[in-house]
């Protein structure tokens, strides 16, 4: 049988007594916070969440302008600030591709630049893959498209 909520009835006789600490005085005041005390609280709180947002701000400024500062020591265009000599090259890429893209910037086909002797061996690395893989899958030889020239030949003893 399920009792209704009417039906049931509270037994204060039944409740546990609780343990007594102490004299409870209702006209105690209790601590609290006036209005000025609030908005200054509230001041001090916003002042050191800004101070806190600007420092992260002057920390990731920071980083970005090393990160830049450092990829320019590495490739410095139109004149090295060692004084390195820079190397002019003609970008030369096969049918398939027409640009190199470094750090965001673009380096179009047919164009000519100069570059420090860091960058300029990468713009070398990244035409000379290119264009292995065009030989490649076009299935030129490879060996004959860098130049070389096959040989009939066998050496014996009396070539050497």
């Amino acid at each position: 049988m399920v009792k209704k909520f009417e039906d049931m009835h509270l037994d204060l006789g039944a409740m546990p007594e609780q343990e007594d600490s102490g004299p409870l005085l209702l006209g105690a005041a209790l601590p609290t916070l006036s209005m000025d005390e609030m908005k200054e609280i509230e001041l001090q709180a916003r002042a050191e969440v800004e101070a806190e947002l600007k420092e992260k701000l002057r920390a990731d400024y920071l980083a970005k302008t090393k990160s830049d500062l450092k990829k320019k020591s590495l490739f410095v265009e139109g004149s090295d600030a060692q004084g390195a000599s820079l190397e002019r090259i003609q970008i030369d890429l096969p049918k398939f591709s027409d640009r190199i893209v470094i750090d965001g910037t673009i380096y179009f086909h047919n164009g000519t630049y100069s570059f420090a002797p860091q960058k300029a061996a990468v713009i070398k690395e990244i035409m000379n893959r290119q264009w292995m893989h065009h030989a490649e899958i076009n299935g030129l030889d490879i060996n004959e498209y860098n130049g070389r020239k096959k040989q009939d030949r066998v050496l014996t003893a009396r070539d050497a």
